[in-house]
């Protein structure tokens, strides 16, 4: 067998396992497993449910999966921020700037 992608959570040892025994396949990490994560941390860091719900609707986390490598990662997650912070005011939702900040700290120490 040689598959050309390999679909899996983001669990680092399950990724490194598979990349040692398929090492010409491109591990592809699990659109619901990288939301989960997310999802979670965020909790963890104190941003309330409603702030999480929006982050999670259609449109805006999920976004940060289809930026071009040519693009600005950074750019994509200002567009991101903008998004949530927006849709907040809009439903007249308390925004938790500093547990935001500490996300999007974690979020590219550890996804980008």
């Amino acid at each position: 067998m040689d598959p050309a992608f390999i679909a899996c959570d983001f669990e680092q040892a399950r990724m490194n396992a598979v990349k040692h025994q398929f090492p010409r396949a491109k591990v592809i990490g699990c659109l619901f497993h990288f939301k989960q994560a997310l999802r979670r941390k965020m909790r963890k860091l104190g941003i309330t449910e409603r702030e999480v719900n929006i982050a999670m609707e259609e449109g805006a986390m999920d976004e940060l999966t289809t930026i071009h490598q040519f693009e600005s990662v950074r750019s994509g997650i200002r567009n991101v921020q903008c998004t949530i912070r927006e849709e907040c005011q809009d439903q007249g939702i308390a925004f938790s700037t500093e547990a935001w900040a500490k996300f999007w700290k974690y979020f590219v120490r550890i996804w980008i």
